[in-house]
């Protein structure tokens, strides 16, 4: 049997768990809680092109990083 929910493509913190745990220490610093909303969720005004420029100055290469959208 072909069953295609069983074929997908592998997320990227899945190939490179390290990678997740990189990002999170580059935002938390820049991360923080909303003051007027009753909410634990945090939020950052970072690009995602500055993760990007931070991840590589940590030494990852660019082939290894999804591409900035």
């Amino acid at each position: 049997m072909n069953d295609i929910s069983t074929r997908r493509k592998p997320k990227t913190e899945e190939k490179n768990p390290e990678l997740l745990a990189d990002i999170r220490t580059i935002m938390e610093p820049e991360s923080e809680a909303d003051s007027h909303l009753r909410t634990t969720y945090l939020y950052t005004n970072m690009t995602a092109q500055a993760v990007y420029n931070a991840l590589v100055e940590k030494g990852w290469s660019e082939e290894s990083l999804p591409s900035v959208r």
